[in-house]
């Protein structure tokens, strides 16, 4: 951190002052952010606003030194798992690791045969020898202890600032004088001192890795706009019998796989938890006994490295630390068991496998099962290509079960489309949706056209086809279908399925592969009682709906989402047969919802062309 300090050395020099009088600074608290993320320095506490009290203004103790000494050596994870014995009887209980270590490899020394004295301070000369121990400098061969800021001025760490007489020595100073020299090459090397920490302890409990113990590469997936990006999920999971509460998430980039060369490292504490969906206003993320939270990230694929690994740190009531560590070895191809090995007689499509066979269950009373759970298909994918430019009715006849359903989905290349029409009626801006017989029609559209296009399909097919509804509490909303079979109620949301929005997992059960996908909306799941997959949506989803409704009808329902101050109303019109069922309804929020009569007036769907299945053929 040489650099960072460069603009305030100017002004340091050009005044007798010593870096104590800067202590307060931004630089200084600068330099102990940077050194707080790599795990080198540490608060006495925390303040208001939940960020570590570095106490940048107090005078740092022999016992702090030495602690900085052993983490700039890269040995703290040694320190705290040895076992130490010490002569010394003053030494604090949180220090005793870090001396202990420091004593046994000849690294400090006591003031007597029994006193450490850790609780007096130390001074710039003293500190400054640490550092240039931690830099592979011997005392008394490459420089001697109470002339070593001449060394260190030399390799560019304190520039000239210590001079005898310097005045008092704070907390700002180790911050500063530590961030420079993370920056300065080992003694006889042209590795920093940086890259010789990062190295040594990026996951610091971790044996040695093999290949085949890792789990399955992570694959790109497409995004909306064609972009590729690995997608990661992590379920944690407390199996204590005391809560924990997230600490800090380390993020290790690494080129050369797990053993690799470092690329980068980051770590993810206080606020910047809560921003990333690991805690909120009251804290971070809490995990009661027996707790699971599921949380997910993503990175656009580069060229830069090809392993990351996620470390959370979780603090128990205890004061144990626990931690869950997830290795994930990347890949810049695209899984090749998607359209790769598409056969055109074959039935296999995309992420769906004709032969799966398999239901696991995700969250209790809620199974991932593959769309073969609802029927096979009489079709292989050329005679579905050949239905192409069939009538809707003619499709409606032969499309039988979900499967079908959904090659014909994805052979004919179903677009996403903006296409719902408002019609307004006094205060009420009714938002209509395109009809499922204009859907199979014009073959794009929004997520109500999806689920009315399958629900034209399948219509007499199932015991039941209807719709789930939800709605955010902004007044937003999706939509997506449900199929009633012999007691089972399963959820599919087509959105997931078009081939330029393809976020589903390949249909072979592997746990793995339904993470890394958008899981709870990007696959089918079947419950006995909805409850149970109410409960999976709430407890899942960083921002889950205000309102989730059943309900069976020819087409989706119009509506329209009325703000009033801080309340909003969702208002759906009145169909003669149609019940809503409200299955989530959050009493605790400004979100409503109505039923009211509309007029006749309908858009007139006719009007938009037929889509020219031809060019598929």
């Amino acid at each position: 951190m040489k650099r960072i300090v460069s603009f305030f050395l100017a002004i340091v020099l050009a005044l007798p002052l010593s870096l104590g009088c800067f202590a307060a600074n931004q630089e200084a608290e600068s330099a102990a952010d940077m050194l707080y993320e790599l795990g080198l320095f540490q608060g006495k506490g925390t303040d208001a606003d939940g960020r570590p009290d570095y106490a940048l203004d107090d005078v740092p103790t022999r016992q702090e030194a030495v602690t900085m000494l052993v983490r700039l050596l890269g040995k703290e994870s040694e320190a705290k798992s040895g076992s130490w014995t010490i002569p010394f009887t003053d030494v604090a209980a949180w220090a005793a690791p870090y001396v202990g270590c420091a004593y046994a490899n000849g690294l400090t020394t006591g003031v007597s045969a029994s006193a450490f004295d850790g609780g007096s301070a130390v001074t710039a000369a003293q500190y400054i020898t640490f550092v240039l121990r931690a830099l592979g400098y011997r005392s008394g061969t490459d420089f001697q202890w109470n002339t070593s800021r001449e060394l260190s001025d030399r390799l560019g760490i304190t520039d000239g600032r210590y001079r005898a007489g310097t005045a008092q020595f704070l907390r700002a100073d180790v911050a500063l004088i530590s961030a420079a020299a993370l920056e300065a090459k080992l003694a006889g090397s042209d590795i920093t001192l940086r890259e010789k920490i990062l190295s040594s302890s990026a996951e610091p409990d971790r044996p040695e890795t093999k290949p085949d113990s890792w789990p399955q590469l992570v694959h790109p997936v497409r995004d909306e706009g064609g972009r590729y990006s690995w997608r990661f999920a992590f379920q944690l999971k407390n199996s204590g019998s005391t809560a924990l509460t997230l600490q800090k998430l380390t993020i290790c980039k690494r080129q050369g796989g797990a053993n690799g060369k470092l690329i980068d490292q980051v770590s993810l504490t206080g606020d910047a938890l809560a921003e990333n969906f690991l805690g909120d206003a009251d804290g971070p993320l809490k995990l009661a006994p027996d707790g699971v939270y599921l949380w997910h990230d993503g990175h656009p694929v580069v060229n830069d490295f090809d392993f990351m690994s996620y470390t959370f740190t979780f603090v128990g009531e205890d004061g144990k630390t626990t931690e869950f560590f997830f290795p994930k070895p990347l890949s810049r191809e695209p899984e090749k068991e998607g359209s790769a090995g598409i056969s055109e007689q074959g039935r296999d499509l995309e992420t769906l496998r004709y032969d799966a066979s398999f239901c696991t269950e995700v969250a209790q009373g809620v199974y991932w099962v593959p769309a073969r759970a609802l029927g096979g298909s009489d079709y292989t994918n050329a005679e579905i290509r050949a239905m192409l430019t069939d009538t809707p009715e003619q499709k409606q006849e032969k499309i039988g079960t979900l499967y079908e359903a959904l090659q014909l989905y994805q052979i004919g290349e179903f677009a996403e489309g903006d296409d719902n029409i408002r019609i307004r009626e006094g205060s009420i801006n009714w938002e209509h949706h395109k009809p499922g017989y204009h859907a199979v029609r014009t073959n794009r559209g929004c997520c109500a056209t999806d689920a009315n296009w399958l629900r034209y399909l399948l219509d007499g097919d199932y015991d039941e086809v209807g719709y789930l509804a939800t709605s955010q509490r902004d007044g937003s909303g999706h939509i997506i279908n449900y199929i009633r079979q012999d007691g089972w109620y399963y959820f599919i949301d087509l959105t997931h399925y078009r081939t330029d929005n393809l976020n589903t997992a390949v249909e072979n059960g592997d746990l793995a592969g339904y993470y890394r996908t958008d899981f709870i909306s990007g696959n089918i799941h079947k419950v006995r009682d909805t409850a149970d997959y109410v409960a999976y949506v709430q407890n899942n989803f960083n921002e889950p709906p205000g309102l989730m409704f059943l309900y069976t009808a020819e087409n989706c329902l119009a509506l329209d989402g009325i703000r009033s101050g801080n309340k909003v109303t969702i208002t759906y019109e009145k169909a003669d047969g149609v019940t809503l069922q409200a299955i989530f309804d959050d009493p605790a929020d400004q979100l409503e919802w109505t039923l009211v009569t509309r007029s006749q007036k309908l858009p007139d769907w006719s009007k938009e062309p037929s889509f020219d299945f031809r060019a598929l053929q």
